[in-house]
């Protein structure tokens, strides 16, 4: 019996080609029998910076085949149906796990709050007439350009603008990673970004955008595509999601435009308060990022909108990121349409890269360290789960060996930023002398 969060239409005797050769699965399959089916798969897409395409913001770059990148001659549709993704989808029918989808499943395995995957799943307003057998763009992921205004470290070129000059130093010095994004992120030669008239065939199955960056508010094709939109009469039926670092304002013309959507989604990249904030997201004014977040909780008031805190958890940050989470409390009870509960927005997620951030890497002791301060620290169970999943995260695996990569790229990018990991981290302090 299918679970009733996922919502299908009614289908014919279609099949799903299997590239593995094995017995065709038929499109009438409940795909909620597989835990490894992911929805994403039949009705989104994603576009990076300079063309590249993943079938997920998360699935791991690496994982996917070099050729697979917009050209001037491609379309979207090209990569939509490729071979590639033709092969996931019939995996994750037959419950098969796919390589690049890591972050869901050591998610899941943690058990304290639905992965990526699974809250897709759910998502009946993109998957209400899903068809196994014809997959549809209905949701866009858009990184087409990688217009930004600040360098944070857990950041590239790849996904900034601004962070070309210090990340060429810092790969002179060998403190930066050599797999192949980040040799495709030294390449870059400044602003990138892809033709939007690619997306043209698409706009009128669209249910839902999600902006990233670059910094979404920063990059004018994005407020283009919205007045295209609007003038094909469909803003009312898509929902915009943005992923913004809280440093632009919304002005008077693009809180107008978001007045005629069905929805806005604002996830803030908020990860950390006062000094944490800006050591890692150098360089974010405090005062800045507390006016601009306060006056988007505030167009809850006007406008359709709800507004999430979507902390990227690292070394930097794991150790304060209660004191994080009980600050956005505080800023929903006081701004928000809505107090805050059990039903608020919160998705803080570790990080996967740069590697040697992440707190997979840290050693037993500050492990410790960490799921001891973390144990039990809120009465709100629904806030508590949170801590819980990083410390089920944070042990899953032992990556210490990373631990002289994390010294060297935070040594060198101190010296470059005038900043202090020991000051901002005096926790971890002892990490630079291991």
């Amino acid at each position: 019996m299918a679970r009733p969060d996922i919502l299908l239409a009614s289908q014919g005797p279609g099949t799903l080609k299997n590239m593995d050769n094995k017995e065709p699965i038929s499109a009438t399959k409940d795909p909620s029998s597989s835990p490894t089916w992911c929805s994403l798969m039949w009705s989104y897409y994603y576009v990076g910076p300079d063309g590249d395409f993943r079938p997920c913001c998360r699935f791991n770059l690496n994982e996917v085949p070099e050729e697979l990148k917009l050209s001037e001659s491609s379309t979207l549709t090209d990569y939509f149906r490729s071979p590639f993704l033709e092969d996931m989808r019939a995996k994750m029918l037959s419950g098969e796990k796919i390589s690049g989808c890591q972050k869901c499943y050591e998610e899941e395995a943690a058990g304290h709050s639905p992965s990526y995957r699974q809250i897709s799943n759910r998502q009946s307003h993109i998957n209400f007439d899903l068809k196994l057998d014809h997959p549809q763009i209905r949701f866009l992921e858009l990184s087409y350009s990688n217009l930004c205004n600040i360098q944070c470290r857990t950041c590239t070129p790849y996904f900034s603008t601004a962070w070309k000059r210090q990340w060429q130093h810092l790969q002179r010095l060998g403190a930066v990673g050599q797999d192949r994004q980040c040799l495709e992120e030294t390449s870059f030669p400044g602003r990138k970004t892809i033709d939007i008239e690619k997306l043209s065939p698409h706009l009128l199955d669209l249910r839902q955008i999600k902006f990233t960056g670059g910094e979404p508010l920063l990059i004018p094709e994005n407020r283009e595509l919205l007045k295209k939109l609007v003038s094909l009469g469909i803003a009312k039926n898509v929902r915009l999601n943005y992923s913004t670092n809280l440093t632009i304002e919304p002005d008077d013309e693009l809180i107008d435009l978001w007045s005629q959507f069905q929805h806005i989604e604002i996830a803030a990249s908020l990860d950390g308060i006062g000094p944490v904030i800006e050591y890692v997201r150098y360089p974010s004014p405090w005062e800045k990022v507390q006016k601009v977040l306060q006056k988007i909780m505030r167009l809850s008031h006007r406008v359709s909108l709800d507004c999430g805190l979507r902390s990227a958890v690292s070394i930097y940050n794991i150790y304060s990121l209660p004191e994080t989470m009980t600050w956005w409390k505080e800023q929903v009870d006081a701004n928000f349409v809505r107090p805050f509960d059990q039903n608020s927005w919160l998705n803080p997620s570790q990080i996967y890269r740069p590697l040697y951030l992440s707190i997979k890497v840290l050693p037993t002791k500050y492990k410790r360290m960490v799921a001891e301060k973390f144990e039990s620290y809120f009465d709100e169970p629904y806030l508590q789960r949170f801590l819980d999943q990083m410390v089920s995260v944070m042990h899953s695996t032992d990556d210490s060996h990373l631990i002289p990569q994390f010294q060297k790229y935070t040594v060198e990018l101190d010296k470059i930023r005038d900043q202090s990991f020991t000051d901002v981290c005096p926790h971890f302090a002892d990490l630079l002398k291991l």
